[in-house]
């Protein structure tokens, strides 16, 4: 197999008028998604579109239509979020080289914030016509395509792959997007390792919660795809645990701190998620708290935590929840053991491996692990290792810290980025965050660290989500029982609601200005 397309081709061909796309409650075939598919991967061998394509994406139709006709004709896709600033959208245009954009949404304003740097082929497949911008049909920088343009064509074959299937951009410590491509073959090799691990089956239903321009996204698709199941797509506003027993949801995926919402929300027993077969949490570290709390509401749901950076295509290590005695750490589950194909070690500072039971960082190499970034620049930032002479793959270096136990299962505990020397110690935030938490008996603990100009750390501020519960002096005189003097917060913060990235994440930055 050279392309990702070939899991929808393959299960269109056993079942074309099988479920494919539930989105807004409207059901589509896969016969009805092929149908559009091929007009518009046409349409695209026959402009003159470079390797890559970009998309606007929203949870539409169109949008799942275009990853596939994109594929299809053999280019690979970035999506591009709607929500995004104008400046983002142009930066990632820029970076990826793309002179042609798919856009579901015929928005003016979309026009201008794509169009106003530099000429590029805008297509809107959904309507028949676009106004343009009185000041963009001046420039003449838009080529504009709407769904009069798409050919009502039907190729029996699709044309061979690229070597992308995808370019995500994240965000990067320069300010500049740091750019992932992935591969054809990274993708096959992650799908092939999750249907050998999973009993997934063509009458399965899997949630789709990820925003498209991240990367969990791409298992929700092709995962479901590759088995001719459904993908149920639902409203932003809506309650997932409403949503998912309505349309009978069998497969969950989500971020953990979604879970951790649902967990506060579902009170009924008639809430409960009865219908789930599998929940696989992944994006975060998953509380134990949390997989403990979504088995009672899901009690017929066999619970996994995945871990994968973006760099090693969606994720590449496992643990499947035992009814009983989870393994945990700091109160974090255990990530479990890297697919059977794939590679790791856990080094130390100077780069030597580290032994059983003892921190190091988390080393990844294998098919599903890229060798470097889209720019050079990014590459050279040691990011990729040659951790052994006689061997000629690279090693990405993941910046999270891990510790294994003697069954080789990994144990998550902090990004080396969270590791903080204060007055000349170093400090993982997240001990502190395992003891606040066990405190005040309340998941929802961030810490962060307050640095000067010079990088030195000036003090520790730990923010809690929600009301008071605890007396912020109360917090501190136990963390001065439990903690070394140097590691005690400075300050107890209270907040409504955690700031989220567009991922879903704590978002840490936005904590900071709070402070």
């Amino acid at each position: 197999m050279l392309n990702i397309y070939n899991y929808f081709h393959k299960s269109l061909k056993a079942s074309p008028n099988r479920s494919c796309l539930v989105i807004d409650d409207k059901i589509y075939t896969y016969k009805e998604v092929n149908d559009e598919v091929c007009k518009l991967s046409s349409l695209l061998c026959r402009m003159d579109c470079s390797n890559l394509v970009g998309i606007v994406t929203y949870k539409t139709f169109w949008t799942y239509v275009s990853i596939l006709a994109i594929l299809k004709s053999g280019r690979g896709y970035v999506p591009i979020n709607a929500k995004f600033s104008a400046e983002r959208k142009q930066q990632i245009i820029a970076l990826s080289g793309l002179n042609t954009v798919i856009a579901g949404d015929a928005s003016g304003k979309i026009l201008v914030e794509i169009a106003a740097e530099s000429p590029i082929n805008l297509i809107f497949p959904s309507v028949d016509c676009i106004n343009i911008d009185a000041d963009l049909q001046k420039t003449k920088r838009a080529a504009i395509f709407t769904n009069k343009d798409l050919y009502d064509e039907h190729p029996t074959d699709y044309v061979a792959s690229s070597d992308v299937a995808y370019l995500l951009f994240t965000s990067g410590s320069t300010g500049v997007p740091k750019g992932v491509a992935i591969k054809h073959l990274n993708v096959i090799s992650y799908i092939e390792n999750i249907n050998k691990l999973f009993d997934f089956e063509e009458s399965d239903r899997f949630s789709q919660l990820f925003e498209l321009t991240f990367d969990l996204s791409i298992h929700d698709i092709f995962v479901c795809f590759s088995k001719g199941a459904t993908l149920c797509i639902p409203p932003e506003l809506l309650s997932p645990v409403s949503y998912a027993n309505k349309h009978k949801i069998t497969v969950w995926f989500s971020v953990p701190s979604l879970a951790s919402l649902v967990t506060k929300s579902v009170r009924s027993e008639m809430m409960n998620l009865k219908t789930l077969r599998h929940s696989l949490f992944c994006g975060e570290p998953l509380p134990l708290s949390v997989a403990t709390k979504w088995k009672a509401i899901a009690p017929k749901s066999q619970i996994h935590n995945i871990y994968g950076p973006t760099e090693a295509t969606i994720g590449i290590t496992i643990y499947t929840c035992p009814d009983q005695n989870i393994k945990s750490n700091f109160g974090f589950v255990s990530i479990g053991k890297v697919f059977s194909d794939q590679r790791y070690t856990i080094i130390n500072d100077e780069l030597g491996v580290q032994k059983y039971n003892t921190v190091g960082e988390l080393c990844l190499a294998g098919s599903q692990v890229i060798s470097r970034y889209w720019t050079e620049e990014l590459s050279a930032n040691k990011k990729f290792l040659n951790l052994d002479q006689s061997d000629e793959h690279l090693w990405y270096r993941t910046g999270d810290l891990v510790i294994q136990d003697e069954d080789n299962d990994v144990f998550y505990i902090a990004r080396k980025d969270f590791q903080v020397k204060v007055r000349g110690y170093r400090v993982e935030l997240q001990e502190i965050d395992f003891v606040i938490k066990a405190f005040v008996n309340h998941d929802n603990v961030v810490s962060v660290a307050v640095t000067n100009d010079q990088l030195i750390t000036e003090g520790i501020y730990t923010f809690i989500e929600g009301a008071e519960i605890v007396s912020k002096h109360i917090i501190i005189d136990h963390c001065s029982t439990k903690l070394a003097h140097y590691m005690v917060p400075e300050n107890i913060i209270y907040v409504n609601t955690f700031p989220l990235n567009l991922n879903g994440k704590v978002d840490r930055n936005a904590l900071l200005d709070l402070i």
